[in-house]
């Protein structure tokens, strides 16, 4: 699987400083390449410590920081949640519904960019929200972040694009003449990440 690639990847690169044995493979799957650096930065703290990354110490390691990029993601959803409707028993409610989602269980022990890439998108639309409440410099600095953080999401997982798409197409049917403020700030940091 992709993931096995991956984590093979990843360590010839501890190990030998670049990833050329698997170039082809990167050639070909473009859109992994991201995964690929990240699964590598993840594995960065074994490798100091010697441990072997396919170890299960390794392992636990990799299930414990998708796990991290799981509740990140929770926790951004749920500021999005409190900005969006607020309505105190909704936050609430939304925290059990996350805590019952099957998903998040299923994918726990998958760190690939289903999981990974996650937090960045939820982190994204927060910091957009926060861009539309934010007037002068702030407001720019949070849309700049959310070009930042969409461009980091989408660099792990190739199809959240479309999710700069959305934020674009919000910021010109509801930001008016904002919208270069705001849209076009997210839009052109992305380009220039």
């Amino acid at each position: 699987s992709d993931l096995e690639v991956l984590v093979k990847s990843a360590d010839y690169w501890l190990e030998n400083g670049n990833i050329i044995r698997y170039s082809n493979y990167f050639t070909v799957c473009r859109n992994t390449l991201g995964n690929a650096i990240f699964i590598y930065l993840m594995f960065i703290p074994m490798h100091m410590l010697g441990i072997d990354i396919f170890s299960n110490t390794a392992e636990s390691w990799g299930i414990a920081v998708n796990c991290l990029m799981i509740v990140l993601a929770v926790f951004f959803l749920y500021r999005i949640a409190a900005k969006v409707i607020k309505n105190r028993n909704f936050h609430i409610l939304f925290l059990l519904l996350c805590c019952v989602y099957v998903p998040f269980y299923l994918w726990a022990h998958r760190y690939y960019s289903d999981t990974l890439s996650l937090p960045f998108l939820c982190a994204a639309v927060w910091l957009y929200l926060k861009c539309r409440e934010n007037k002068g410099k702030k407001s720019v600095v949070y849309a700049v972040l959310c070009g930042i953080c969409l461009w980091t999401g989408y660099f792990i997982r190739g199809s959240l694009v479309i999710a700069l798409v959305a934020v674009v197409i919000f910021s010109v049917f509801c930001d008016g003449k904002d919208f270069v403020k705001r849209g076009l700030c997210v839009l052109i940091t992305f380009v220039i990440t």
